[in-house]
């Protein structure tokens, strides 16, 4: 329980920086 939970915490927080990211422009996506 607490490994998934710090598991998603991790990946909540990518999420977090990847969308500041965006935002500042800073982030480019290649498709």
């Amino acid at each position: 329980m607490r490994k998934s939970k710090l598991s998603w915490y991790k990946q909540n927080r990518l999420i977090e920086l990847f969308v500041a990211g965006l935002f500042e422009g800073e982030v480019e996506i290649d498709e």
